[in-house]
């Protein structure tokens, strides 16, 4: 679980009403640490203070969402801000320990898969299940399973590269991508019945890649 706040005594509060839950806790008081635990750590839940002035929680938020698919508890001071993020699970201060943990519990319940034709995706253990490939669950690194994740979430779309490479490695830098022709390979190599005849992730010559479900 990642806790963002920008005041110390705001996260060491909320840390001590999620103990009793027993979850390993990420702290964050900044959007960069913030980003940096979501990427590296890719934790199952997101508490986000939204009462700090530093921590501009609109586009946090909506960042937050491209760099990792798990829900998102907002705790507010006002109900009107409750229209502005949609999507998003959200507690009105002030509450308990206890109306907190109900909170936490009702997020982590949110669907955690997705299953887009013959791929079933579990966002909470990260693994893929393809009906294709007829394989049991497969277990995904960080990128391969953003990478995954991206193209199920645009199933049908031609993805260009730029894209992919912007979104699942955060950079804009095209001189090499063979990083990005490696892990398609890897997953083909996971969903595919034949990954040198792909089926289900293609290519689109001069373009990028489309995920045919």
């Amino acid at each position: 679980m990642l806790l963002i706040a920008s005041r110390k005594t705001v996260l060491d509060s909320l840390q001590q009403m999620v103990a009793e839950l027993d979850c390993r806790t990420l702290l964050a008081r900044n959007r960069r640490t913030a980003l940096r635990h979501a990427r590296q750590e890719m934790p199952d839940l997101i508490v986000l203070d939204d009462s700090s002035e530093r921590v501009r929680s609109d586009a946090l938020s909506v960042t937050l969402r491209r760099v990792i698919d798990v829900p998102i508890l907002l705790l507010v001071r006002e109900e009107t801000r409750l229209q502005r993020f949609a999507h998003t699970h959200a507690l009105k201060r002030p509450f308990s320990s206890s109306q907190l943990q109900a909170s936490v519990r009702d997020a982590l319940d949110y669907p955690r898969r997705i299953v887009e034709g013959s791929l079933t995706l579990d966002l909470r253990q990260r693994t893929v299940i393809s009906t294709l490939a007829d394989n049991e669950a497969q277990r995904l690194t960080p990128k391969l399973f953003a990478l995954l994740r991206y193209f199920m979430h645009h199933p049908g779309q031609t993805v260009s590269r730029n894209e992919l490479m912007r979104h699942v490695w955060q950079t804009t830098f095209m001189e090499d991508t063979r990083t990005l022709d490696v892990h398609i390979r890897w997953l083909r190599e996971l969903i595919e019945a034949n990954p040198s005849k792909p089926k289900l992730l293609q290519t689109v010559r001069g373009v990028g890649y489309r995920l045919n479900v």
